[in-house]
């Protein structure tokens, strides 16, 4: 006997869903979706550190899509500005979806663009270890920055996971050193005005 779980709607008007357009692509370990599945009206951490990417806008839900580490479900979420789930969505076989759109070639310009958290969000890469790179100063690159940094933009996103430090994103298509340049770009403006020409 084929079982299902659904929440069926009482004297449906429609049964088509409004668009929703999926920001960011975050994976959290067991226990924290577990935890978004059973309580999502509690406040979330990974709400909290996504929360600027989801709101609505012209008719369209911009929302952030959770994975959860072993499942192939996913929870649609657009907190509105808030901590928690205040709109939500359970979605099944959410993990293949957004696997199957990452295979279309994701690139880490294309996240820029959509707009990173300014906090909590590192560079990684898929099969060196270079560390975790600080995402935040992206959004600040000059057009000679961006120019110098081509290649690091228009790397592909293999995976966006939640980690031990906040939100990887692993990059692969490029050379591990060219993570390790950036990295040095950014502390280099840091501390003086060697970089500077690279970051607003």
């Amino acid at each position: 006997m084929l079982k299902l779980h659904a929440f069926l709607n009482r004297k449906p008007s429609s049964l088509l869903p409004p668009p929703c357009q999926v920001e960011a692509v975050v994976e959290l370990d067991a226990v924290s979706f577990e935890n978004l599945l059973q309580r999502p009206m509690d406040d979330q951490p990974q709400i909290t550190a996504h929360k600027s990417l989801m709101r609505c806008e012209e008719g369209v839900e911009h929302c952030v899509l959770f994975l959860g580490e072993g499942s192939q479900d996913g929870v649609l979420v657009n907190s509105e500005g808030y901590d928690w789930a205040r709109y939500a969505a359970f979605i099944p076989g959410a993990r293949m979806i957004a696997n199957s759109h990452l295979e279309q070639g994701i690139s880490l310009r294309d996240l820029v663009t959509l707009g990173l958290p300014d906090h909590d969000v590192y560079l990684v890469h898929q099969t060196a270890d270079v560390g975790f790179i600080p995402a935040a100063d992206l959004a600040s690159l000059t057009d000679q920055g961006k120019a110098q940094f081509a290649p690091l933009l228009d790397a592909r996103v293999a995976s966006i996971k939640q980690g031990a430090y906040g939100v990887e994103v692993a990059l692969t298509g490029i050379e591990p050193e060219l993570l390790t340049c950036y990295d040095q770009a950014v502390a280099d403006s840091q501390r003086s005005t060697h970089a500077l020409e690279y970051f607003m």
